[in-house]
């Protein structure tokens, strides 16, 4: 048997004996089992009385004679724990339990490599890598903290030791891993993850072309998270990469092609997010292309102009009609057309832009090409037979390359040749033909005739022709026809109203369309019109002038009168007098819903007898009169609308002459009112109210001189007439009505319904306070819905004070790694965008241990030292006095300790503090401890050595003759005590001391 058996065998068989010689029995109360590192408390349950001492054997060598002690336990096995009670009677009971220290599971936690971090696609893996202790105890349960809020529990996980989860949240996230074994030990493991946002990155563009390239600009929308590791790179689809700057300066583009852009996102390693845009930039190099397909040509020519290049943004064309004008404005469309009336040279110019490249081009000079005939002539109108009539070629021969002509008399009496004086062709004859410019012919015979010239160019092709007529001899005023046609038998000045004349002579003429009306003669007139009559009847007599000609700008010889002749046609017309309606109102502003009152009148007095009424709002009104109704006439109208309208009248007399008059009227006002359909409770609502006149975009109701007022009835039996605001208190269901008042006190309303919502935050299930900063404490949020209808809690977001925050969970599990106050908040928001919050205060309570120095920590060995123990929230304590025996002392109260340390060093000590409650999130028994460490100089003690002492004095000395003792101790010593052998003594802090013998000796 080896010596530890002995002393185990001997023990018990005292204790065997004791326990028959004192007749009492006692027990001992405590679990059966701890697990590594766990406090086990143990307590002795004695038959009765009072006891005066104990004595405890706790496992290997650790002792303790306080009534309830606490032990941990380091190494793994089965231990026996005695204790030995005594009485004040001098009797004793002893007794002894055997527990079981259990190994705890290592818990191992690694984050599985197929992990995805980008938000919209996250899920992370875990690999459960626990393993049992080294006791054999199997894994019950694994509880895993996503570090979000969501916790997962399972049970036996060694049949499954995979979990994955995917955050509805990004950020970063302490992960948590609790193992527990049969035996209800446990262990934890910790990671982090950060699940990065990947919004997809936003980028808005435009472009600035020029006409030799296009200009990229970008800017960046992204949400850029500084606290997560992020980058970025545009990539403009030419090669060129920008990773450097956020906004990137704008990017040229030069060569033709299509361009993709993207804006790339990097976060973390593996989360990439794009945002490309296809052929954003499609780009062709600008190629302006005025196309003028012909540049010259006749009078009459219709020039076309364009410009091809289909990304031309403006165009401007423009022409110049001589240098001394200026160019003039054409068109500004793409494609236009150019005519002229008369000939002549004129350059383009064309002014084009696409985006910022703006040219002028001048693409072509446009020619047009004469001629425009025209014909002097002298001796056109002959009394008798006598002088020959002279042409005069007056044509516009502008830009004309060759000029012929060709003359046709119409003379059925001369000879049917051509005169050609250039060609001396028949000159000297009177022929019917003639080429020459300025012809000269002898009419034979009284007549009218029909004399033509055409004008033509033989190298461009260009020609035109004009008749006149000649008059020989004098024309019958009686047989000359005067026709009018256009005539509505009606006085007045539009357009139906229009008379033309056709005067059938051969002559000019001059034309006096109403006689009484004055001396009012128009040459060749052809159209006219009669407001009024001149005559009251309504009768016009017409005359007519018959004019001869010598136009004295062609040269040649003339001997007679010119003849003239005047031709009256009496009461050729008659016209009826048309009606002049007034329309009249008493204000042209009423009131919606209110009739309107007009009144027709006849300012030209006929006789009406019917009135039609277009009221502008889609009615219509007719009316016949009698002749006993007498004017004025009134009629009232109801508008169905409101707004502002044009009131139309047609008045009809009795001759069927009509007229009409019209009058524009305003009814009522416009309003609107936007909608507010939801708003929170204790928010402020500004209606925006647009409250206008129809055709006056000015607000009168606004402004504060002005008679036109707004009355707002919030729907809470509050109104206002100053403000639009309202601030509703309550939720609740409220109709908003808006009164407004016009100039002439008009009265219109509108009416709106908006809902006031709100929700109240809560926290229910609370505690006050938590034991332990290890605990997983699930806190359950209620949150109660206001009555708004539809509305419901979106988002919760949790601040548990600790600077974590979960924004997605209903009923969040946290983890509290420290210990003291905390103020927890929660924020939640609803579909409408209400918010609340409300507050809680928690005290996570954990062992505080700490200890002050009652002694001097300083001094020689052997150097005792008290320590007042000044922990809080602990139950349980351990000294670690940090000798070199390894002292421990566990106590259960918070008393003064004393501890002497016999030998010199340095010493750290420790304050090893604990408690042991209940995990309800859990279910497991879960251990809570510190150790008290401050700065080194806070917890150590110095025991110093002692040194020995030594001094020196000279090796001869003579009486009376002074001398030094000099001290070679330890610097440590501060103060000596010098004894000189004849009883002379000296106390003094140095460390050199003179002193005089009086007489010789030893």
């Amino acid at each position: 048997m080896n010596l530890s058996l002995q002393k185990l065998f001997f023990t018990f068989v005292l204790l065997l004996l004791i326990q028959r010689v004192s007749g009492q029995s006692c027990q001992i109360k405590s679990d059966s089992i701890v697990c590594k590192d766990d406090f086990i408390g143990f307590e002795a349950i004695i038959p009765g009385g009072q006891a005066s001492s104990y004595y405890w054997q706790l496992g290997t060598n650790n002792t303790s004679t306080l009534d309830q002690p606490t032990a941990q336990f380091n190494q793994l096995g089965a231990k026996t724990i005695s204790v030995i009670v005594r009485f004040p009677n001098g009797s004793s009971c002893t007794a002894s339990k055997n527990i079981f220290v259990h190994d705890r599971p290592v818990a191992g936690l690694k984050v599985m490599g197929s992990s995805n971090y980008c938000f919209s696609q996250n899920e992370v893996c875990i690999e459960d890598t626990s393993t049992p202790g080294q006791t054999g105890s199997g894994l019950a349960s694994r509880n895993i903290l996503w570090g979000d809020g969501f916790a997962q529990t399972t049970y036996n996980p060694s049949v499954n030791n995979k979990s994955c989860y995917s955050y509805p949240g990004s950020g970063k996230f302490a992960l948590v891993m609790e193992v527990t074994d049969t035996k209800g030990c446990y262990s934890r493991a910790y990671d982090t993850v950060e699940i990065y946002h990947d919004g997809a990155p936003k980028f808005s563009y435009e472009f600035k072309e020029q006409c030799d390239s296009v200009v990229l600009c970008l800017k960046n929308h992204s949400t850029y998270d500084t606290s997560q590791k992020s980058a970025w790179y545009w990539n403009f689809g030419d090669g060129t990469i920008d990773s450097v700057n956020w906004n990137p300066p704008c990017h040229v583009y030069k060569d033709s092609g299509k361009y993709s852009v993207s804006l790339v996102s990097v976060k973390g390693n593996t989360c990439i997010d794009t945002t490309r845009k296809p052929d954003l930039v499609n780009y062709t190099p600008i190629h302006f292309n005025p196309d003028i397909p012909i540049d010259a040509g006749c009078m009459g020519t219709t020039f076309s102009l364009s410009e091809t290049w289909n990304k031309t943004q403006t165009w401007e064309w423009s022409y110049e009609e001589s240098p001394s004008t200026g160019y003039r404005f054409l068109s500004k469309s793409r494609s236009t057309s150019f005519t002229k009336d008369h000939p002549g040279t004129f350059p383009i110019r064309l002014k084009v832009s696409s985006g910022n490249c703006q040219k002028t081009f001048y693409p072509d000079t446009l020619i047009l090409r004469g001629p425009i005939a025209h014909i002097k002539s002298r001796n056109k109108s002959l009394c008798t037979v006598s002088d020959s009539t002279y042409f005069c070629d007056n044509s516009d021969l502008t830009n004309m390359l060759s000029i012929n002509h060709l003359w046709d008399f119409g003379d059925k009496y001369a000879a049917s040749c051509t005169t050609h004086t250039a060609l001396n062709q028949n000159v000297g004859s009177n022929c019917n033909f003639s080429k020459d410019s300025h012809p000269i012919h002898f009419f034979q015979a009284e007549d009218c005739y029909h004399v033509h010239m055409m004008v033509y160019d033989t190298i461009s092709g260009c020609k035109d022709e004009i008749w006149t007529n000649v008059l020989v001899g004098r024309e019958d005023p009686t047989t000359i026809p005067l026709t009018i046609t256009g005539n509505k038998s009606c006085t007045g000045t539009g357009p139906d109203r229009t008379v033309n004349y056709s005067v059938g002579t051969c002559s000019e003429y001059m034309l006096n369309p109403d006689s009484a009306a004055g001396n009012h003669w128009n040459k060749n007139q052809v159209k006219g019109f009669y407001p009024a009559t001149a005559d009251s009847t309504g009768w016009i007599t017409i005359g007519v002038v018959l004019l001869g000609n010598d136009n004295k700008e062609c040269p040649g010889i003339t001997s007679n009168p010119i003849c003239t002749d005047t031709i009256w046609y009496h009461k050729f017309l008659h016209l009826n007098k048309q009606p002049i309606p007034e329309l009249k109102i008493s204000q042209q502003h009423t009131c919606f819903g209110s009739p309107m009152e007009f009144e027709i009148s006849d300012q030209n007095n006929t006789e009406l007898t019917s009135l039609s009424w277009d009221w502008g709002d889609g009615t219509f009104d007719t009316i016949q009169l009698n002749q006993s109704d007498s004017l004025p006439i009134k009629m009232k109208h109801t508008f169905t609308q409101k707004g502002k309208f044009k009131v139309v009248v047609a008045a009809v007399n009795a001759h069927g002459c009509q007229n009409n008059d019209t009058i524009d009227v305003s009814i009522g006002f416009n309003m609107h009112l936007a909608n507010f359909p939801f708003i929170c409770a204790g928010s402020c609502v500004s209606m925006r109210d647009s409250v206008y006149y129809t055709g006056d975009s000015l607000n009168y109701w606004s402004m504060s001189q002005r008679p036109e007022k707004v009355i707002w009835h919030w729907g809470d039996s509050s109104v206002d007439s100053t403000s639009n605001t309202k601030c509703y208190a309550l939720p609740g269901n409220y109709q908003i009505k808006m009164i407004a008042i016009d100039s002439i006190g008009c009265v219109d309303s509108l009416t709106r319904s908006i809902q006031v919502g709100g929700i109240k935050a809560g926290i229910h299930g609370r505690h006050d306070s938590l034991l332990c900063s290890e605990i997983l404490q699930m806190f359950d949020s209620s949150s109660v819905i206001s009555l708004s209808s539809g509305e419901k809690i979106d988002t919760y977001a949790w601040d548990f004070g600790d600077d974590t925050r979960i924004n997605t969970v209903k009923d969040p599990f946290h983890f509290y790694n420290q210990f003291g106050p905390f103020t927890i908040q929660l924020k939640v928001t609803s579909n409408f965008g209400c918010v609340d919050s409300t507050s809680t205060n928690l005290f996570v309570i954990g062992p505080e241990p700490s200890f002050e120095f009652v002694t001097d920590t300083f001094g020689c060995v052997p150097l005792t030292v008290e320590i007042k123990n000044t922990s809080k929230e602990c139950s349980q304590w351990i000294w670690y006095f940090g000798d070199p025996k390894g002292s421990t002392l566990a106590t259960k109260y918070d008393s003064n300790t004393v501890f002497t340390y016999d030998q010199p060093g340095i010493y750290t000590l420790h304050l090893y503090g604990a408690d042991s409650i209940n995990n309800i999130s859990t279910g497991n028994k879960q251990f809570c401890s510190a150790t008290y460490s401050q700065a080194p100089q806070k917890r150590q003690v110095v025991v110093l050595p002692k040194p020995k002492a030594q001094f020196g004095i000279p090796a001869k000395i003579c009486v009376d003759q002074s001398f030094y003792a000099v001290s070679l101790a330890d610097l440590t010593y501060t103060k000596h005590n010098w004894d000189f052998g004849d009883e002379g003594q000296r106390s003094s802090s140095n460390r050199n001391q003179s002193y005089v013998y009086r007489k010789a000796g030893n």
